[in-house]
């Protein structure tokens, strides 16, 4: 509040005890004490409460932001923590603890760096020291104590000289604690001499080299075949127009700056006749064909780019991206047998508009849509206009490869032997300088991603170090994986259910639990998803998280835009554990400075203590549901042909969509498909990536009868399907 009494607000409102909070010197920060009971405790907690009455119990030292916002524990030592308050410098926190003394008497000075890391003692006089605070100029510690007592139980307030010396390193140098591992390995990975970690780069290159070298020394065996830790593969890092790309319209060249081809193109030379489709938009659901009475069979199509602001578009802005996609117009247009697509910003007669920037050519990872397309400015379209018109496109796309890895450990079980094994896993790879798939693309600089995703490998680490401790526990292997380029589209993941290593086979796995972005816990509360992917999580994740003292938030199916989907597309129960989003995401500004150290190594301490206790289970029971349509594409679709699609671009790169699996009564498996077909006309259309099978399942009805036709084993499969109802779209 004010210092007159306005303007009260109340910061905190999490069942439990709050109290002793004090402003950092530039009051931008509060640190304060407080219990968070769960369970049992909690239940006891408010009966209490409802006479009037507490007892705190034990008591943990939290930070947030003054206003209360960004709340997060910064000590996890049970017993009681309290009297916090700040170094000057505000990074750092003195506090009174019992920790370290079983019976819970003997309280001494401790302090901590605000993140969790370096824990340090300060006195070590018998009896109690407490309620410690700095002099403005951070010179002198002022504290209350019971050494020297003139009787028994005073309390005399001293004054002693502060002399900064360095924070505790630990032998050799190396961190001691959880907490200080876990932001040691955060650091070397989000350093900027690791270019953010981008496909192509040679700190993403640095640093699988230097997990190779914290695998082995956390005692890892190689697992990924041939004696070795990387499971190496190829994956397309650019794509380039050749000097054979052109265009003419009516037998005049159109210069390259005034053209662009998308990365979905498919190569080809063609000249024919060219027809204006409109917007080359059809939807049987708003009513609009703008293929009525045009004979497109054999042209190259020319079409509005975007979509009309109005009538069923305005303000629709769903609908708008939808229906606009440059990729959809091509789908639309290679239906009609249009064998060439040109676009245009060509807007309606009478509206004055800026012609937009043409797109960049980028990466596609569905591959080619078919036909050659390219889009176009704006005088050249109305040149085309202008009737009898005539274009030749070329397309000759170019792509260029990078050799990555994905890097395999694994811990022998000790135990009692079972079969099959557990994975544990998180994506190393980043942004790099920034590009296409950042939020600030204008700032080519290091996206250091030290929470997307320093935070989740520095986890797996971690959680690796106290596995391989706990080995003889074990009653299954454990496979840890760093997995690469999943900002390329879960292609390290991907890689390892296509060709998995020796042991690490979808079908021998018992579960997969990721760790992305798990490095600003917050209100110590984790997102647990995926625990719709079996039966059991909630009964084998919630008493852990009990133990732990860590709010754990369970929901979700198995997918989703990190690593577990391939593995649950495959049929492996799934874990996703995630802190959150935040304003840094994918930006320059996701550095260490925003990292939680203490909740890192929680998450990652509980993490091992699953994975331990999955080793000894029966097996799960994989509950399996409906895909999602690609991200950043067709959201409304309504009926289902209750398939697992494999999200990235076919093995082998011959067009149709590979099915990660079939939905147990779903209406492929009514038809007698199966894993590892490949869907390649569904209701008379040709299907040639998964955004064409979400296009045509958009188009039909539920409960419509029709055929699809896969490819099994080199040969052609004719099947009547009849379509269900999207659990998505109910």
């Amino acid at each position: 509040m004010d210092a007159d009494g306005a303007n009260v607000k109340r910061l905190t409102d999490t069942p439990g005890y709050d109290g002793g909070a004090f402003f950092s010197r530039d009051c931008s920060m509060i640190v304060w004490r407080a219990s968070r009971p769960n369970g049992q405790a909690l239940t006891d907690y408010r009966a209490l409460l409802e006479e009037g009455l507490i007892r705190p119990g034990e008591l943990e030292i939290w930070v947030a932001n003054a206003d209360g916002s960004e709340a997060r524990q910064v000590t996890y030592l049970g017993g009681a923590n309290f009297a916090p308050s700040f170094f000057p410098d505000g990074d750092r926190i003195i506090f009174s603890s019992n920790h370290g003394d079983a019976a819970g008497r003997e309280f001494d000075l401790w302090a901590v760096n605000v993140n969790g890391t370096a824990l340090e003692r300060i006195t070590y006089t018998p009896g109690f020291d407490g309620f410690p605070m700095f002099s403005p100029d951070g010179t002198q510690l002022a504290f209350g104590s019971n050494r020297n007592q003139a009787n028994p139980g005073d309390t005399d307030v001293y004054v002693a000289r502060w002399v900064d010396a360095p924070q505790p390193a630990g032998k050799n140098g190396n961190p001691t604690s959880s907490a200080d591992r876990y932001l040691a390995d955060v650091a070397w990975l989000a350093d900027d001499a690791r270019e953010g970690r981008g496909i192509g780069t040679r700190g993403l290159a640095a640093a699988a080299a230097w997990l190779e070298g914290r695998f082995a020394a956390i005692g890892l065996e190689p697992a990924a075949g041939a004696g070795g830790y990387q499971q190496s593969f190829d994956v397309v890092v650019d794509v380039e127009a050749s000097p054979a790309t052109s265009l003419a319209v009516n037998g005049h060249t159109v210069p390259s700056a005034d053209f662009t081809i998308p990365g979905f193109s498919a190569n080809g030379e063609i000249t024919a006749r060219v027809v204006f489709a409109e917007w080359g938009i059809v939807s049987r659901e708003h009513g609009i064909d703008d293929y009525a009475g045009i004979d497109v069979e054999g042209a190259v199509v020319l079409v509005r780019r975007f979509t009309p602001k109005n009538g069923v578009f305005e303000d629709d802005e769903r609908l708008q991206n939808r229906l606009g996609g440059l990729r959809y117009k091509t789908f639309t247009a290679r239906e009609h047998g249009a064998v060439g697509l040109l676009i245009a910003d060509i807007p309606p007669a009478g509206v004055e508009q800026e012609d937009p920037q043409l797109p960049m050519l980028r990466v596609d990872n569905q591959g080619s849509a078919g036909i050659p397309v390219a889009v176009i400015k704006r005088p050249w379209a109305q040149a085309l206009l202008a009737g009898n018109a005539v274009a030749r496109l070329s397309v000759e796309l170019v792509e260029k490869t990078q050799r990555v890895s994905n890097i395999v450990g694994r811990i022998r079980a000790g135990g009692n032997r079972l079969p099959g094994a557990v994975l544990l896993g998180a994506h190393y790879d980043h942004l790099g300088l920034g590009g296409e798939g950042s939020l600030v693309p204008e700032m080519i600089q290091p996206h250091n991603g030290a929470d997307d995703n320093a935070s989740g490998t520095a986890a797996l680490l971690e959680a690796a170090r106290l596995l391989t401790a706990r080995r003889d526990e074990l009653d299954r292997d454990v496979v840890v994986v760093a997995f690469t380029a999943e900002e390329s589209g879960l292609l390290g993941s991907t890689q390892i259910t296509r060709h998995p290593p020796p042991g690490s086979a979808p079908e021998a796995l018992t579960a997969m639990l990721n760790m992305d972005m798990v490095g600003r816990l917050r209100d110590n509360r984790v997102a647990v998803l995926g625990s719709g992917s079996a039966a059991e999580w909630k009964l084998l994740v919630e008493p852990l998280c009990e133990e732990l003292k860590i709010g754990c938030l369970l929901g979700g199916d198995g997918y989703g835009p990190s690593d577990q989907t391939p593995f649950y597309a495959a049929g492996v129960p799934v874990l996703h554990f995630f802190t959150g989003a935040h304003g840094d995401y994918h930006k320059p500004s996701d550095d260490v400075s925003g990292i939680n150290a203490a909740g890192g190594a929680r998450i990652a301490e509980l993490v091992a203590n699953l994975a331990a206790d999955l080793t000894r289970v029966d097996g799960l029971t994989y509950q399996q549901m409906e895909a999602p349509p690609p991200r950043g594409d067709v959201r409304g679709y309504g009926a289902s042909l209750g398939t697992i699609p494999d999200y990235t671009r076919s093995p082998d790169d011959q067009p149709g969509m590979v099915l990660a699996a079939v939905v147990p009564g779903g209406a492929a498996d009514n038809a007698g498909l199966e894993r590892g077909d490949r869907v390649v006309e569904l209701a008379g259309r040709e299907v040639r990536d998964i955004y064409d099978l979400m296009y045509v399942l958009r188009d039909v009805k539920p409960g419509e009868e029709s055929t699809v036709v896969v490819e099994r084993e080199g040969a052609l499969l004719r099947r009547a399907v009849t379509f269900g109802q999207s659990r998505r779209a109910r």
